[in-house]
């Protein structure tokens, strides 16, 4: 009797299980249907910055396309060795941006960064980001502005973005 419980206690796992396989099967795009995506990385050179307690570095990308317009933005900030010291990722829309303050309260009076800003969205949907670095003293209450990269107001449609002081690459994925 215990034998015949223990059976049926395991034959419907399996069950269940192959039923959960063929789902998820089913449930993942074939090659044919992955959705092509576009993507732009904008990265910075090295830039100095003060060290110090209330300091900070801010990233911020802000969306001026469609309304309809989305895209995964992954901000990250590297040191002059391309380690990563900090990382943030987010969904940029119209009116939603994405930010990521990076404080610089480190034991050396200056540090060497750089910025890598990653935007993946639809083809067919272009994005139109903003992206403005700033240097941030909570100390003397200023807030400087390093690097500011838009596309040009006077061109329609997809535009590489004006960045000067920056490299822009773009990139598909999917086909």
């Amino acid at each position: 009797m215990r034998t015949h419980s223990l059976v049926t206690f395991i034959s419907g796992h399996r069950g269940r299980l192959a039923c959960l396989a063929l789902w998820l099967l089913a449930t993942v795009p074939g090659g044919a249907q992955v959705a092509t995506r576009t993507g732009t990385q904008i990265d910075t050179g090295l830039l100095s910055f003060f060290s110090e307690a209330n300091r900070s570095v801010k990233v911020t990308v802000t969306e001026l396309g469609a309304r309809t317009v989305q895209s995964q933005v992954r901000i990250t900030f590297l040191d002059s060795a391309d380690r990563v010291v900090g990382r943030q990722d987010g969904v940029l829309a119209r009116g939603r941006p994405v930010s990521f303050e990076l404080p610089l309260s480190t034991s050396e009076t200056q540090v060497q960064l750089r910025a890598s800003v990653v935007l993946i969205g639809a083809t067919g949907r272009p994005t139109t980001p903003v992206v403005t670095l700033e240097d941030v003293d909570a100390n003397s209450l200023t807030i400087g502005q390093r690097i500011t990269c838009a596309p040009p107001a006077s061109r329609e449609g997809p535009v590489t973005p004006y960045c000067p002081g920056t490299v822009i690459s773009s990139f598909t994925i999917g086909g």
